[in-house]
C-alpha cells in the first residue's frame, strides 16, 4: 500500500515539535538508507542529534546528522558546525534533515563548504516526499507516525 505523497508532505510539514520530528526522521533515514543511528541526545547534545559511522575501504568517514524543524537552514547548520568545532568533535560531513522546504539548497551547500570546508547534504521536505514510497520500511515509518501523531494535525 502506497502513501499519498501530498498527504505525507502536508502532515510532515506541520510537525513543530523537534523531538517528534527527530524520532520520525531517524526512523525514516534508517529505513531508507539502511544506517543505524547512535543517538547522542536532544538538548545539550554538543550540537549533535545522531552520529553515523560510514566505513569506506581506505578511510573512516564520520557523518553528523542534524535533524531540525527550524526555518533558517543555513543559520542552523553554521551554528551546528561552530558548536561541533568548539566541542572538538571530528567530522567530515553533515546530513541536515528538515521538514521545511529549503530554497537554493545547492548554493547553501556551496556557501557552507567555502566557509567551513565541510560537506553538507540537505534533505528537505521535497526530498522526504520524493522518498515517501521508496520501500516498505519508510512506508511503515510513516504509518506508525501517522497512527501515533497525525490526529494532532487534523
Amino acid at each position: 500500500m502506497n502513501i499519498d505523497p501530498d498527504a505525507f508532505e502536508y502532515a510532515i510539514s506541520k510537525i513543530d515539535d523537534g523531538f517528534i520530528f527527530e524520532f520520525f526522521a531517524q526512523s525514516f533515514l534508517a529505513g531508507l538508507i539502511g544506517y543505524e543511528f547512535i543517538p547522542i541526545g536532544g538538548s545539550k547534545d554538543k550540537g549533535i542529534d545522531g552520529l553515523l559511522h560510514v566505513f569506506h575501504l581506505k578511510s573512516d568517514l564520520k557523518t553528523i546528522v542534524q535533524i531540525s524543524t527550524e526555518s533558517n537552514t543555513q543559520e542552523k547548520i553554521n551554528h551546528t558546525i561552530l558548536k561541533l568545532n568548539e566541542n572538538k568533535i571530528q567530522f567530515n560531513r553533515i546530513r541536515y534533515v528538515t521538514n521545511r522546504s529549503v530554497p537554493n539548497i545547492d548554493s547553501i551547500q556551496e556557501e557552507i563548504y567555502k566557509s567551513h570546508e565541510k560537506q553538507v547534504t540537505i534533505n528537505d521536505l521535497k526530498w522526504l516526499k520524493a522518498n515517501s514510497n521508496n520501500n516498505q520500511s519508510v512506508i511503515n515509518t510513516y504509518d506508525t507516525f501517522s497512527s501515533k501523531y497525525l490526529y494532532e494535525y487534523n
